[in-house]
């Protein structure tokens, strides 16, 4: 079976198929679904060794899990304590350690996490 994609946006399982339907060939192989991935931030390393954003962005991409987490992570990064407050909202012990999980930074300093009470709110530092 040799998979076309149609112009109008369908699988057929030939080209011959894709014809007798009076279709034009728009690429060879399956059509791409079309994937809406959420906008988090929860890295994961596939099997073809790329890191994606999240888990969602991988299957998208047709590959398999290999585990959670930036792909290579051999960081060999300081034992210092000057904290960073990465995108994802985590204190990481000092810019190294962050650059090494695959995270951008936010601000210098402890993360600030606001929680909020119908009539209160207030922030807390918090440590990774």
């Amino acid at each position: 079976m040799d998979p076309v994609c149609g112009i109008d946006g369908n699988t057929y399982p030939n080209e011959c198929t894709m014809s007798c339907e009076g279709v034009s060939l728009d690429h060879y192989g399956d059509c791409n679904k079309v994937c809406a991935c959420p906008l988090i931030l929860d890295l994961v390393c596939g099997m073809d060794g790329n890191t994606y954003p999240n888990e969602c962005t991988m299957n998208c991409e047709g590959v398999s899990l290999d585990y959670y987490g930036n792909c290579n992570k051999v960081c060999a990064c300081p034992a210092s304590w000057d904290p960073i407050c990465g995108i994802d909202g985590n204190t990481y012990p000092n810019e190294c350690t962050m650059n090494c999980e695959g995270v951008s930074l936010d601000y210098y300093g402890n993360c600030k996490k606001t929680f909020e009470n119908n009539e209160l709110s207030f922030q807390i530092n918090s440590k990774h």
